[in-house]
């Protein structure tokens, strides 16, 4: 005979306390702070001419803005994506090289 723990619900118990299925988000909350912070460094590093720092917070900004390419379509979305993720890149290389 099998005992059951006081703890384990039957099926017919859980389907009461199903929650309703809730609404996608499409970026997470650290990542919108995330962008926040990006977009006030970039407007600082504008206003004191530090170009690096700037290409490295739009960089940043580009990296993330990517998840929202899904908005776009199914055909124009993965286009857009790569084309974010590849400038990204190079926008961050070439804050590393005028650094140097």
């Amino acid at each position: 005979m099998r005992v059951r723990m006081p703890y384990d619900e039957s099926e017919e118990e859980t389907e009461k306390y199903v929650e309703p299925k809730q609404q996608v988000t499409i970026m997470s909350r650290g990542e919108r702070t995330g962008m926040i912070m990006a977009v006030s460094v970039l407007f600082y590093a504008l206003l004191a001419k530090d170009m690096p720092v700037a290409f490295f917070s739009l960089s940043f900004l580009l990296f993330e803005i990517r998840s929202l390419t899904i908005l776009l379509g199914r055909k124009a979305a993965p286009t857009a994506s790569n084309f974010l993720q590849g400038f990204s890149i190079a926008l961050f290389f070439g804050a590393i090289l005028l650094l140097l």
